[in-house]
This record gives structure tokens, sequence and C-alpha cells, in this order.
């Protein structure tokens, strides 16, 4: 959640139809919900809009009915379920939440420690197997990071969660979608160098200040055993390449496949 969600979001709005001039109602994500039962997780609830606390008061003070956007009220299924979170590095959730939403007394808290190192291994490895053999330096940089994310990110920006098994699963999605080989006693320069784009790209990019950003580049080099000078030159590469194949086009890390047909 944050400012650019509001209630039309989740509620549902007026489309274009296709023929002109003509609109539908196009329900959202949370009515959706409603009606189906689904469960539905409100990330960061407490950088929510304020209609968006609004339209959650009824569901939360348990009404058996629900208002969508264009006056229709549907019955809220009985295996629908409501969840939200707030991340922060305080230990008493209850002071942390108490304040920052008018609905605070309306939720069950429940305190979710982050994972232990051994946990974070055991996840990881469950689904990028063929990391196991960079699971725990991998890991110990994404610690590092969360204990020096002041240095990321801007001290006039108030920063709750640090970085999440979120982040380091995306760090993971990346290096393992490389090709790379992870399986040799002693990685290759080119391997290392592959890690440390990842790693770059999902943990350094969010600090607006590019001397920063090289700070934890070096930083993030010297645990992954990538040289300076090389973890330099990578850094400077703003740049993507662009190369184009018979069946797709590869911009940087990022291949998209083409159809040879003719498009009307």
């Amino acid at each position: 959640m944050d400012e650019h969600i509001d209630g039309k979001t989740l509620i549902g709005s007026y489309v274009c139809s296709e023929q002109p001039g003509e609109f539908r109602w196009q329900p959202g994500p949370l009515t959706q919900a409603v009606k189906a039962g689904f469960w539905v997780v409100l990330e960061n609830i407490d950088q929510a809009a304020s209609d968006v606390q609004s339209i959650l008061l009824p569901l939360l003070e348990g009404n058996s009915s629900f208002m969508t956007g264009y006056g229709e009220a549907i019955r809220v299924a009985g295996s629908f379920r409501l969840f939200s979170t707030i991340s922060t590095s305080k230990v008493d959730v209850y002071h942390c939440t108490e304040g920052r939403t008018s609905l605070s007394s309306l939720w069950r808290r429940v305190m979710v420690r982050p994972a232990g190192t051994t946990d974070l291994v055991n996840i990881v490895t469950a689904w990028y197997l063929d990391l196991e053999p960079v699971a725990k330096k991998l890991i110990e940089t994404f610690e590092w990071l969360n204990g020096a994310s002041e240095l990321i990110v801007p001290s006039n920006i108030v920063f709750f969660g640090k970085f999440s098994l979120r982040d380091l699963l995306k760090c993971y999605k990346g290096i393992s979608g490389s090709g790379m080989s992870f399986s040799a006693d002693r990685l290759s320069v080119d391997t290392h160098s592959c890690i440390l784009k990842e790693v770059v790209d999902v943990f350094a990019a969010y600090s607006p200040s590019p001397e920063k950003r090289l700070n934890i580049v070096r930083d993030i080099a010297k645990m992954l055993g990538v040289p300076l000078t090389r973890a330099e030159t990578l850094y400077c590469l703003d740049r993507p390449v662009l190369q184009e194949f018979q069946g797709a086009v590869q911009i940087g890390r990022v291949t998209l496949h083409r159809s040879e047909d003719a498009v009307n």
C-alpha cells in the first residue's frame, strides 16, 4: 500500500467498454475477494490512504455486507479473511502501530520476527537449489546490507522495514536465471560479476546518491570476492547492451521473445 493506491483501486471503477462511449463496471480485487471468499493481504497498511481505511472499517467491524462503488451491497463470504502487514525495526509492535492508523484497535496483532540465518538458508535453497553453494555468502551479504541500510536510504525518509525476504528472493531469482553454473568449487570471475550485478540492482539502487551507491557497490564487491576495479567498471555501465537474435531481443539481462508473424 502507498499513496498511489486509493479506494477505487480496491473496490473497482467504471472502465471503457468495447463500444465507444460506453462504460462497464470493473470490480476491484477487494470486491472480488469479498464476494468469492478469498484471503486478502494488504502490505504496509500504515501507508494506506485515508479513504482506504474508511473502506476497510465495515469489514474489520464484522459486517456481513459490503458496499461496492456503484451502490450494490454484496454479502461477505464466510471464507473471506483480511490480513495486513506493517514493517518495523522495533521490537514492541504495539507501540509501533499505535497511532499510525485510526483502525489500529480493530486489528489483531501478531509479531513475526525476522528469519534467522539458518531459516534464510533453508528458505532460499528450497526455492533455488542450484544456488546452494553460494547461499551462505549471499545471506551474509544480505544481513550486512540490512545493518547498513541507513547508508542506502536518505536520512529524510522514515525507513521501517529494511530489506525483506522478498528482496532476497528477488535477488536469487535474478542470479538463478542468469544461466551461470554455481556447482564448481571455485566460481569464475564472470560468475562473481553476475552475482554482483543482481545484488547491486536489488540492494544498492535505492539510494539517489551516486556516491553512496558506489560505496555500497565496493562493500558488496569485497564480500563477494569481486575485484574493486572490476566492480567499479560494472557500476559505470549504465547503458544496457542491445542484442538481436532470430527469435528474441536481449536488452541487458532481459530477453524479449518475438514472433516472426506480421501484426496487422
